[in-house]
């Protein structure tokens, strides 16, 4: 799900995006409705130095106070970034196997219903 309420911006504006997450708001949710954590990291913190200062840039050129949705957050980029951003993606993949990421643009959980 989407994390950290700063990184709202043109995106979640444009997919009509409900709310960000922290991970104690999200425990806080999947706890409440039942389940039982067994895993919530955050993920894609490779992603965050990128996306935050495009994020704040958002926030200061707000329309009537508002996000204007941003097509422009959809597009792939050129070749050699894609494959570049592509890359620090797959490795923190695998080091989310072994780790919890401290923070991130996104949150993972695992929870399961007790018998």
């Amino acid at each position: 799900v989407a994390a950290l309420d700063i990184l709202y911006g043109a995106h979640s504006a444009l997919s009509n995006e409900q709310r960000r997450y922290t991970k104690t708001s999200l425990r806080q949710l999947v706890e409440g409705a039942g389940f039982e954590v067994e895993r919530l990291s955050y993920d894609h913190i490779s992603l965050l130095p990128f996306m935050l200062p495009v994020r704040l840039w958002h926030r200061v050129n707000k329309v009537d106070g508002k996000i204007v949705p941003g097509e422009d957050e959809m597009n792939i980029p050129i070749a050699p970034v894609n494959a570049a951003l592509t890359a620090l993606v797959s490795l923190e993949a695998l080091a989310l196997r072994a780790v919890n990421m401290p923070i991130g643009c996104s949150l993972m959980c695992l929870a399961r219903k007790p018998l």
